[in-house]
């Protein structure tokens, strides 16, 4: 600001200026929130989360507080399984009902990929144990796709300020131990810290182990001692290395070592060795150099001679680099794991040393000891070199399972000489309706079509190829150039599918491959992700000569997970409407029915069509409660009318296959509470399935038609058209309605098939009692339906002849509709 004199020298004006400083102070604000928050989740990331506890618990003295450690069961095997956009919806669904369980007053944060923190304030153990249960309880879950079924569960861990501790790092710690005893004893549970303490368990372990090994050295029978050792031992290289100890420390020798001669008879291999003068060899591999020795019977005691000893000084400085080296040497040679040989070699400072003759035969028996020590030993790395190859291995078709493969794949990667000359590539393949085998021949006939495609794999040389689980294979590829990579994936898909075709005819079994071709420095599990959103889009397109993947396909899985992660709230919120679309009579064109349809306000987006959250739906399954959802607003709808005195007449909406997984049960039943609450006629709502379902799910959707028509709904089978069923399979549902999909109308129109049209609206009328053609956008095509017998559709043509019904987009807001009534 600035101040201004008059003439006499007195301030007459102030001129400043002033400005808003709100907005520069929530934006301020929100930076700092954001910085707290974890991303995914929107809840507080871990350090955030620690900080605000902490901050209380400086203050807040009294009363009793709980800080929870919630961590998801087998998360990996979710993601594994059906991939990371899955988990990071399981991650965020987890996220958005811990928040919902607790009161605002509550710290929730994310403090680890799966695992999550809750602080709660001044409750009680019974009400924190209560929370924890419900918790456990709601989470609860079945996540099912490709064959694959996995419950989503949490196991919860609980501490107590004051008993437990009395800053954040103590009670987390303490939380964190009861949770990890919770996953070690079943998981999908809780419990409070302190309930179980294995650490004293593996205290007691130790204390043990040191009385033993302190009763070891003061036991007089010391054949006895190696051979409790040898029975009792854990570590067979740890144990034999305390032998050796033992046996310099009870007959005062300066080494002891054990060596193994390698087959060749050249060369021997120091596998164990102690000494009290440090390290006495330098290196691991020595020549053999005593031929007294090598023509020594198994057991024979025998001993260097002075002479010997002697020759060997300027060898032996070489091998240990010891200025003083042992002046007398002894050795027992043993025989261990068919026939192979080795000896127990001791020595001593002392120059010509004497041995006595108890000395000589307990060490001739205790190199049978090590000989069996030796034997063990070498069983134990046979046995872990067969373990390792089982769990590098995929037991049926001998492919590398995915641990190894991701493993094998670096190194291979990392020990190209010039990789810049070639392409390479990830591909994920599966076999589409690989189920049908196993369900009409049984799982041997399933697992043979697995082992020979596994060794089609080999036959192509490819780099590595792995099983991942089920129908589902990786190969790693390399190539001059991608045509090269993409025409072998094509040939090879073409050749495994035409075996397939030729055994199983019926079956439609084909190939869908992702191809992901490697560049630059992506993560293994960026570069798998990317291979199997490009399976997923060839398969969903039907396209068997492989797709290889582009970032669209990442940006549609993303909004994916936008969607998905935005649902409940937005039931909540609101944002998704129920529009009705008419149906009309074609010669008449009068309105007789209507079909609702689900429309999400999706901020400024505006409304978004089906195709773009539909798909995200159905994978998490969410798709159930959309449907349900829009069922409700229509019977509102219809409660509302019914009540005003208009007349009510029939409306369909559509429900989704995923209803009729696992038998359709819990569908029938939430059918018969969601009809319990209105006072609604079941005959004026007409029950949608797509015509997909009738060739996947068939006998459940027939019980499930069978049910609902004894309820009084109507039946309608939509898409027809552009499926396979066939039109005897119309006669087994008992559907009202049959409605004929767009495209099927626009070939129809295309090839002029006047005649065909006319038979198989004929065909489809003797089964049902309406057909409806959908998606008439032209007068040619309504009066050519028209002229062939139908008298039902739907379109934009339809809509436009209607004046009360002309909205953008044949889409009609429910106000308007209701107006109409």
């Amino acid at each position: 600001y600035q101040s201004i004199a008059d003439y006499d020298g007195k301030i007459s004006h102030i001129i400043g200026r002033s400005y808003d400083i709100s907005t520069e102070r929530a934006v301020r604000e929100k930076l700092l929130r954001e910085v707290q928050l974890d991303p995914l989740t929107r809840i507080y990331n871990k350090t955030a989360s620690g900080e605000i506890v902490d901050a209380f618990l400086e203050k807040s003295t009294q009363g009793t507080h709980v800080l929870y450690v919630i961590d998801i069961d087998d998360f990996k095997k979710i993601n594994d399984t059906f991939g990371h956009t899955v988990g990071d919806m399981v991650i965020s669904d987890i996220a958005t009902l811990i928040r919902e369980q607790f009161t605002d007053e509550a710290v929730v944060g994310r403090v680890g990929g799966d695992e999550f923190m809750v602080f709660v304030k001044d409750t009680s153990l019974q009400e924190a144990e209560a929370k924890a249960e419900q918790l456990c309880t709601n989470v609860q879950k079945t996540l099912s796709g490709d064959g694959a079924v996995i419950v989503v569960t949490l196991s919860v861990g609980m501490a107590v300020t004051g008993k437990d501790g009395y800053d954040y790092s103590t009670l987390f710690e303490r939380a964190d131990h009861a949770m990890y005893h919770i996953k070690k004893n079943g998981k999908n549970h809780y419990g409070f810290a302190g309930e179980t303490e294995e650490g004293d368990c593996e205290g007691k372990y130790r204390t043990e182990e040191k009385e033993n090994r302190r009763n070891l050295v003061a036991d007089k029978e010391f054949l006895n001692t190696a051979f409790s050792l040898l029975s009792h031992a854990r570590d067979i290289n740890g144990s034999l290395n305390v032998l050796l100890e033992q046996i310099g420390r009870k007959y005062q020798m300066n080494m002891v070592s054990v060596f193994e001669y390698a087959p060749d008879g050249k060369n021997m291999l120091l596998t164990n060795c102690w000494s009290d003068m440090g390290q006495i060899y330098e290196k691991n591999i020595l020549p053999i150099t005593w031929p007294k020795l090598m023509k020594a019977e198994v057991g024979e005691f025998v001993q260097t001679t002075p002479k010997w000893q002697e020759k060997r000084k300027k060898e032996w400085l070489e091998w240990s680099g010891n200025a003083i080296p042992i002046q007398s040497i002894a050795a027992v040679k043993f025989e261990y794991s068919n026939g192979k040989t080795g000896c127990i070699d001791v020595g001593s400072v002392e120059q010509g040393k004497q041995w006595r003759t108890e000395e000589i035969g307990t060490i001739c028996e205790l190199s049978r000891v090590v000989a069996v020590f030796v034997t063990l030993r070498e069983k134990m790395q046979e046995d872990q070199q067969a373990i390792h190859k089982l769990k590098n291995r995929d037991r049926l078709t001998g492919l590398y399972n995915m641990e190894a493969f991701r493993t094998k794949l670096v190194q291979l990667l990392e020990a190209e000489e010039n990789p810049q000359e070639n392409t390479y590539a990830l591909t994920m393949v599966d076999v589409n309706n690989f189920s049908y085998v196993n369900e009409n021949f049984g799982a041997e006939m399933g697992d043979s079509i697995l082992k020979e495609f596994s060794r089609l794999l080999e036959r192509k040389k490819v780099m590595a190829a792995c099983r991942m689980y089920s129908d589902y294979f990786l190969v790693l590829s390399r190539g001059k150039s991608q045509q090269e990579i993409r025409r072998r994936v094509k040939e090879g898909n073409e050749e495994f599918e035409a075996k397939l075709q030729e055994r199983y005819p019926a079956g439609g079994m084909k190939l869908s491959a992702g191809i992901c071709f490697l560049s630059g420095k992506s993560s293994f599990e960026t570069i798998l992700e990317s291979a199997n959103l490009a399976r997923k889009y060839a398969k969903e397109h039907n396209i068997t000569s492989g797709v290889v993947y582009i970032e669209k396909m990442r940006q549609t899985r993303d909004e994916q997970v936008l969607i998905a992660t935005r649902f409940h709230a937005a039931i909540q919120r609101g944002e998704f409407e129920m529009f009705l679309q008419p149906k009309f009579r074609l010669k008449e064109n009068t309105i007789y029915g209507a079909e609702a349809l689900a429309r999400w306000h999706f901020g400024e987006d505006g409304y978004l069509q089906p195709n773009r959250f539909v798909p995200a739906l159905e994978l998490m399954g969410y798709i159930k409660d959309l449907d349900f959802f829009i069922l409700e607003q229509l019977l509102k709808y219809m409660t509302k009318w019914k009540e005003s005195g208009k007349s009510l007449f029939t409306i369909s909406t559509n429900f989704s296959r995923k209803h009729f997984e696992n038998g359709g049960e819990a569908f029938l039943q939430r059918m018969h509470e969601t009809m319990d609450k209105y006072d609604i006629d079941p005959s004026y709502i007409e029950v949608e399935v797509t015509e997909s379902v009738m060739t996947e799910k068939l006998e459940d959707l027939k019980h499930c038609m069978i049910e609902l028509a004894q309820m009084g709904f109507r039946i309608a089978i939509d898409d027809f058209g552009t499926g396979y069923s066939s039109l005897s399979v119309l006669y087994e549902i008992p559907a009202n309605v049959v409605k004929i999909d767009k495209s099927f109308t626009d070939k129809v129109m295309v090839d002029n098939k006047g005649e065909f049209v006319s038979q198989m609206g004929k065909f489809i009328r003797a089964a049902k009692e309406e057909i409806v053609v959908e998606g008439i956008e032209t007068e040619e095509q309504r009066q050519f339906l028209e002229s062939h017998g139908f008298n039902m559709g739907r379109g934009i043509c339809l809509t436009g002849r209607s004046r009360q019904m002309n909205l953008k987009e044949n889409i009609y807001k429910l106000l308007f509709f209701e107006d109409y009534i």
